[in-house]
Order: structure tokens, then sequence, then C-alpha cells
């Protein structure tokens, strides 16, 4: 193992567990805590090398973590899903088969 990874699982891993309570809080739903949990851990990982050695370690993580369910938030905000229980959007589509039923 490199220094780094070391360094990393010494400072960030034993905020993990209250960086999963936060994200429950936020999110509500285990399955998306756990989603942002998990990428509020690579993107630590992958700017690890601008964190500073002695400085709140939970609060730079807490930070990540906001940020990256605000962004999650915005991109669900941005999709767009039509609801059609009935199938009615599929019934006024005509199909036209890709391939001519009869050879001529």
């Amino acid at each position: 193992m490199t220094d780094t990874w070391i360094a990393f699982e010494a400072e960030v891993l034993p905020h993990v567990d209250r960086l999963f309570r936060l994200a429950m809080w936020l999110e509500r739903n285990r399955s998306d805590a756990e989603d942002v949990v998990q990428e509020t851990m690579v993107q630590a990982l992958r700017s690890f090398h601008r964190f500073q050695p002695g400085s709140n370690c939970r609060a730079w993580l807490v930070t990540i973590l906001h940020r990256v369910a605000s962004n999650r938030r915005r991109t669900k905000q941005r999709s767009v899903v039509v609801s059609d229980p009935d199938d009615r959007i599929a019934q006024m589509v005509p199909f036209v088969a890709p391939i001519p039923q009869e050879l001529t």
C-alpha cells in the first residue's frame, strides 16, 4: 500500500459512520444514502492530495457529501419522468414494422 492510501484510511475511514447517518438524513433512502457516501469517498480519495493534515477531516468530508447530495438532487429534478399508467402514449404512436412483412 502507498503512503497516501494509508493516510487516507487513517484520516477518513473513522468518519464513514457519521457520514452515512448524515446521508440517510438527507436522502431518506438507504440505497441513495449508500450511493452518496460511496461517491463522497471516491471524490475524497481523488482530492486527498489537497487535504491539509491536522485540519478538520470530518468537516471536509461533510462539505464533499453536501455537494454530492446537492448535485444528485439537481440531476433528479432535471430528469422528467412521464407517468403513463394506461400506456396511452404507446397507443397513440403508430407501429411501423422495421422489416417488411411480405417479400415482393
